[in-house]
């Protein structure tokens, strides 16, 4: 015989069945509407939350008075005042010897001198002195291009892993120069930036393959000779963390989050302004000497490079179209060193999902009110 309330078990079961199937059904429509959209229009997506942070980062760039790395800037009054660039390899030497009388911790070059020249000696000499890390660039998606100079300053490892690219073609330093680039000698860099479809600079490769061997960017190879680090090592990243990571042998550099293809994010946290520019020319003639205080260069990072539009070095940022490209190695330099260069967890994938998952609950708890 039924016992009291038996009548009401079907009653109750069909309410949780009708109940839950609405939301099993409410998931899996979910579910099938976004991998449409995905499927669809997952690109313009994409471009879209790139463009929004390019609005972030625009908007809340900090200014403040970076003192940590000084630009010298081989502008366009340097270009007029000393001459068209490429200039003698002596005034190249005479910029990194008054550098260093000045008192600068390490000198980052964001140039490169592929061609072998007659005065090439004075400026291998201040560079075996002076040990200013080198730069280097590499040809990838971009095309390719006839090869130059000689790659140096790759990493110990016996091969070039994925995730990283291999590159076709490259402009690099003449035979000497390579040479005092190399640990522990020295160190190089490549300046190689990642463009968007849209034309802006917002991933850096942090190591690019060539001839089975792997170079590192110029952020990287500053960081490396700036803490005596080493070696780098590559490892997977956990949930929390970056797809990719790059770890200091001694430790010395902090754990580095790369993304699937093994780009490091530029992170436009410091509005172009907070960084301090000299221009080169003053440097040369000695101008600085009364016009900027001892203490701005004593002890400081220097980057070398050029923000003059006729040595064809400008980038899209999310500051503007035609930005130096020495503001990007700025960017990612001075985030190394702060342990802030930005990436998105690997627990990205499943956040859609969970996404639905969230929704559907708010739907249950909104029928479980109407009952």
């Amino acid at each position: 015989m039924p016992g009291p309330g038996a009548h009401l078990a079907p009653r109750f079961a069909a309410l949780l069945g009708a109940k839950y199937g609405v939301v099993g059904l409410s998931l899996l429509l979910a579910l099938l509407v976004w991998a449409a959209l995905d499927a669809v229009a997952g690109p313009w997506i994409k471009a879209l939350e790139e463009r929004s942070g390019d609005w972030l980062w625009s908007i809340t760039a900090r200014q403040t008075d970076e003192r940590r790395l000084i630009v010298v800037d081989i502008d366009e009054r340097s270009l007029a005042e000393i001459g068209p660039w490429p200039w003698p390899r002596a005034t190249q030497a005479k910029l990194i010897q008054t550098l260093a009388d000045a008192g600068v911790r390490q000198q980052i070059f964001d140039v490169v001198f592929p061609d072998v020249r007659p005065d090439d000696d004075v400026l291998v000499q201040a560079v075996q002195k002076h040990h200013p890390v080198l730069a280097q660039v590499f040809a990838l998606e971009q095309g390719g291009t006839p090869s130059n100079g000689q790659p140096s300053g790759a990493l110990d490892w016996a091969t070039c892993p994925a995730p990283f690219m291999l590159a076709k073609g490259y402009i690099a330093n003449q035979s000497q120069l390579a040479a005092v680039g190399n640990a522990p000698q020295g160190y190089t860099g490549h300046v190689t930036p990642r463009i968007a479809a849209d034309g802006v600079v917002r991933h850096q490769p942090a190591i690019i393959c060539w001839a089975d061997q792997s170079y590192p960017a110029l952020s990287l190879a500053a960081m490396m000779q700036g803490t005596g680090e080493k070696t780098l090592a590559l490892q997977r990243g956990g949930w929390l963390e970056a797809p990719w990571l790059l770890v200091g042998g001694s430790q010395a550099v902090g754990k580095i989050p790369l993304d699937d293809h093994g780009d490091m994010r530029v992170s436009w946290r410091l509005h172009p302004n907070s960084f301090i520019s000299l221009s080169a020319s003053d440097l040369l003639s000695g101008r600085t000497r009364n016009s900027v205080p001892a203490d701005v260069l004593a002890g400081s990072w220097v980057l070398v490079g050029s923000s003059a539009f006729g040595i064809k070095d400008t980038i899209a940022t999310p500051f503007g179209g035609a930005n130096a490209g020495l503001l990007a190695h700025a960017q990612l330099i001075t985030a190394l060193v702060d342990g802030r260069t930005p990436y998105t967890p690997a627990w990205r994938f499943p956040a859609k999902p969970c996404w639905c998952f969230w929704s559907c609950c708010l739907v249950l708890f909104e029928q479980r009110a109407l009952v």
